[in-house]
């Protein structure tokens, strides 16, 4: 949840400063994480399923990291809330 509130007060302290909301997409987080690693490149392939698996696979890395991150803390939040129902209905 913190990653979430600390990535979140992030980008907006970043479009107080630039009046421009820049999404911090998911490849570059994966970028940071290799930093010192050296890139692996696959040849192209004629492969139309392979082809429909890249797309799909370049839309997700560029959604905002903070999408994932935020839908993680609902499920938390709902979670907890579901917990706490339980326990009010069964006390010890």
């Amino acid at each position: 949840m913190m990653c979430a509130v600390f990535l979140t007060g992030w980008q907006i302290v970043s479009w107080l400063k630039n009046g421009k909301w820049d999404a911090y997409p998911i490849s570059a987080v994966i970028n940071r994480l290799k930093a010192g690693e050296v890139a692996t490149y696959v040849l192209a392939s004629s492969d139309s399923e392979l082809m429909n698996n890249e797309v799909l696979a370049n839309w997700l890395l560029r959604i905002p990291a903070v999408v994932p991150l935020l839908v993680g803390a609902a499920l938390l939040v709902a979670f907890y809330m579901l917990i706490t129902v339980i326990e009010k209905r069964f006390p010890d």
